[in-house]
């Protein structure tokens, strides 16, 4: 295709510079960005998972081992980036194979990362395949001391017998897995200092985190960082579009969902877990780590609506004319109306598609000195002074011939159910302060993921 391009490029008149966002002669079908959020995240995970198998076959020189089996999962990979599967506009059956295929990929790396370790790491040494880190990880103990912080306990079989091809688990095996907390430095792939106690440890109450970083929870979520802070809070939109368009409603000013209740969940001097509940069946779990400037968002939202798209909105105390968003694999900067609404600009004229100030991102997005890094949402929104996530889109139908956003159809008007998302649905991601967004990018991919 490069070639392509390169001997036909003197024969064109005129030239682009810049994205091809404008849909002011053409659709650009923004909903598909948004549509299907499972599947968004899914591949995401599987991207992310099939690097790190990749990377930790490379150290220990066991590509020839993995070779093949990496290959096919990269090949079912790419078989769900075809246009309509990666997009969410196909039919729920195709739909359903791209999540089968997702699992695949996923068993797939958790086999090649389990016997890795098994058979190259037997002294359960950290295993950083990113950057130079200081700060908190998890460990997996069949043991624990009087001095170990234990964030979690479940009951199973040991990894390295479930991984050892010469054993056979037995009842007597079954027994309690713990992951537990520590503090380390790590420079040049390698552990130099564990075990240690942190400069500024984690403070925590019934509503609040505060190390280098603070949230706290009222009627919304603050993020205070260099003095500085934004509000954080969810507002839901109706949304009787399809898989290509969303399809709002004239005037609709959202519903900020209520917090119903904050508690502490979890305390120590190197994590904090606050647990919240809002209404609608949403739930959120924001930890901080010790002497780390990035408060981890995990939301858990079990969907039971039809036809609305939910929105975790960062409010700044400016409106939002800029951002800076990860996108092709490279950092973007685009530039904004605040004051646009597409709820207020609907077409009423055939073959119109309503101009939005929507955009398309990978692992970051920023505005305003505040951002957010994210793993699995794909689609962001600009209004006035909010910057807006989208972390769920359910409608019901490949092509909504009265799609309100939209004037003409995209395609053709099959029912697709499942595209309402009733189920459990997961969105993280992480907040950080400042422009210098690699360093975020880096701390979270690199060694967070790992």
């Amino acid at each position: 295709m490069f070639d392509y391009i390169h001997a036909v490029k003197n024969n064109y008149k005129t030239f682009h510079k810049g994205e091809l966002r404008d849909n002011s002669l053409t659709f650009t079908l923004e909903g598909s960005y948004s549509s299907r959020a499972d599947l968004k995240r899914m591949n995401i995970i599987a991207q992310y998972e099939l690097e790190r198998a990749e990377k930790l076959a490379n150290r220990f020189r066991l590509n020839e081992q993995y070779d093949n089996v990496i290959k096919y999962a990269y090949r079912l990979l790419l078989k769900n980036q075809a246009h309509d599967s990666i997009c969410g506009c196909s039919t729920d059956d195709t739909h359903c194979e791209n999540i089968i295929r997702y699992k695949k990929i996923e068993q797939i790396c958790k086999e090649i990362n389990a016997e890795i370790k098994f058979t190259q790491n037997k002294e359960n040494k950290i295993l950083n395949l990113g950057t130079d880190f200081r700060g908190v990880i998890e460990r997996i103990k069949y043991k624990t001391g009087k001095n170990d912080i234990v964030l979690s306990i479940k009951n199973g079989f040991a990894e390295d017998l479930l991984t050892d091809t010469k054993r056979i688990p037995v009842t007597e095996d079954y027994g309690k897995i713990y992951t537990t907390l520590e503090f380390v430095e790590i420079k040049g792939g390698e552990s130099i200092n564990n075990g240690t106690d942190p400069s500024t440890p984690i403070e925590a109450g019934d509503n609040y985190l505060k190390g280098n970083v603070a949230v706290e929870v009222s009627n919304v979520i603050k993020f205070y960082a260099d003095n500085k802070s934004i509000n954080i809070y969810l507002k839901d939109f109706k949304d009787f579009g399809d898989s290509y368009n969303r399809g709002p409603v004239h005037d609709d000013c959202g519903k900020i969902l209520n917090i119903k209740s904050c508690k502490l969940k979890f305390n120590s001097p190197l994590r904090g877990i606050l647990a919240v509940k809002y209404e609608d069946n949403v739930n959120l779990e924001i930890s901080l780590d010790a002497e780390c400037d990035y408060p981890k968002f995990k939301f858990i939202i079990n969907n039971k609506k039809k036809n609305h798209h939910l929105f975790m909105c960062m409010e700044y105390d400016a409106p939002v004319y800029e951002t800076v968003s990860e996108d092709m694999n490279r950092l973007i900067k685009r530039n904004f109306n605040p004051d646009y609404e597409i709820r207020n600009n609907l077409p009423q004229t055939r073959g119109i598609e309503a101009p939005t100030n929507t955009a398309p991102c990978q692992r970051l997005v920023s505005a305003n000195g505040f951002g957010a890094v994210l793993k699995g949402i794909s689609q962001y929104e600009v209004s006035g002074k909010e910057l807006r996530l989208s972390m769920l889109r359910a409608t019901g139908v490949i092509s909504n011939p009265k799609n309100s956003s939209r004037s003409t159809p995209a395609g053709p008007p099959i029912e697709t159910p499942d595209a309402q998302l009733l189920k459990v649905i997961e969105q993280e991601l992480w907040l950080f302060y400042g422009n210098n967004v690699n360093s975020a990018l880096n701390y979270i991919y690199n060694f967070v993921f790992t």
